[in-house]
């Protein structure tokens, strides 16, 4: 919702103010982006305590960095010959807060400082994984219930993540698994790679099926099937590994099916508008499957990405009438074209540059995720000779590889 790597000049609230202001043309459409990166779902709605006005229409997309924040929780710390103190210490605010920065910054370093291995743990132990969802369910009711008392039309969107375009960062194994095991999978994964590198798709599946046989929640194995699936002209059964891969990974910085369904399953229940991304984004890919067509990384969209995403919210305002009890019925208008939006907003070469170095940079801080980071750097070494290509004018968008600004 902040629009990285566009912001300032483009994303979701941008796209829906234009069209929000072709309904209705007497009006003058304010928008407010409160959205801030890398926040989480609480810290959005704590952003609220921020307006000076009461808004007209609340817009969410929120959940994928739910995984980066209450961390702390999660370590184990052990238990030490000072334990006995903790009960004392706990009652001063100042010691609480010393306590919850530190265990912070250890948990950021650990994050991004250690070396993991293929196989790891996840990273939010599983007693504390129904907690962390409940949690979540109850922060969207929270925002739910803030607009219903407070009579504001919202809409959320079920954020969607790149499926064949993005690795996942951890894979782990069932409880009980010995090490002798674990080592046969390592030389497993080593042994499908390599036959990838010589394009023996077939072979590389049925390792990969091999493997998932044996533990069918390793993300690493789904994400490589996946990839085989779609050199075998599967699509749709390379899809549903993808989805798996995400699902299962050890370490999101995707949003989980989970996730997903409670960000629908609470709107529904409060009667409040959604946009399923993934639904909106994957009729408008090669084969269904959600890539860097639409999305750069991880989640951020390309141009396209959310240019489809801010015309499909803007076609629920419309459809639902969230507007219409205040403002009254909207006026139809025209569906407008991906290069109708790139002119109004004045996107040009230079801003998918920039965009393509932002991505590129957070492509490598994200590779410090994965025990492999080859894919990823690669993949941010390809974003920044993109941009490279358009600023010494060797390229424009819609060349090499470069994404479009034109498009119906």
């Amino acid at each position: 919702m902040a629009g990285h790597p566009f912001e300032p000049k483009f994303g979701i609230p941008q796209m829906l103010a234009w069209r929000v202001q072709a309904m209705y043309p007497d009006q003058e459409v304010v928008l407010e982006n409160l959205a801030v990166p890398g926040q989480s779902l609480r810290e959005a709605i704590q952003c609220l305590q921020s307006l000076t006005v009461r808004p007209h229409l609340i817009v969410l997309y929120g959940g994928h960095n739910e995984f980066l924040h209450r961390m702390e929780e999660c370590i184990n710390t052990g238990s030490g010959p000072y334990d006995f103190a903790d009960s004392v210490l706990v009652k001063s605010p100042l010691i609480r807060l010393l306590h919850f920065q530190l265990t912070r910054l250890h948990v950021m370093r650990t994050q991004f400082t250690a070396r993991f291995a293929l196989i790891d743990r996840h990273v939010v132990p599983p007693m504390l994984a129904p907690l962390r969802l409940r949690r979540f369910e109850q922060e969207l009711t929270q925002l739910a219930r803030y607009g219903q008392r407070q009579h504001i039309p919202m809409l959320w969107y079920v954020p969607a993540a790149s499926e064949s375009g993005f690795e996942p960062s951890r894979s782990w194994v069932l409880p009980g698994t010995s090490a002798a095991v674990e080592q046969e999978l390592t030389q497993l994964w080593q042994d499908i790679r390599a036959l990838m590198r010589q394009e023996n798709w077939e072979s590389a599946a049925d390792r990969s099926r091999e493997g998932l046989r044996q533990q069918p929640q390793f993300a690493e194995f789904h994400f490589r099937l996946g990839e085989c699936l779609l050199r075998q002209r599967q699509p749709e059964e390379a899809q549903k590994h993808f989805a798996q891969a995400k699902d299962f990974d050890g370490n999101p910085v995707r949003l989980p099916r989970d996730y997903q369904q409670l960000v629908k399953s609470v709107a529904d229940r409060f009667d409040i508008g959604i946009v399923d991304s993934e639904s909106v984004l994957r009729p408008f890919t090669r084969l269904g499957i959600l890539d860097r067509t639409v999305i750069y990384d991880n989640v951020h969209p390309t141009f396209r990405g959310f240019f489809l995403l801010g015309r499909a919210g803007a076609d629920a305002v419309f459809q639902k009438k969230l507007l219409a009890p205040t403002f009254g019925e909207p006026r139809t208008v025209s569906i407008v074209t991906q290069t109708e939006a790139a002119q109004h907003f004045e996107i040009q070469a230079a801003d998918v540059a920039i965009a393509q170095r932002r991505i590129a940079n957070g492509l490598r801080w994200l590779s410090l995720l994965r025990s492999d980071s080859q894919g990823r750097m690669q993949a941010a070494d390809d974003w920044e000779e993109l941009s490279r290509l358009i600023e010494s004018g060797e390229a424009r968008p819609g060349e090499r590889g470069i994404e479009p600004l034109n498009g119906d």
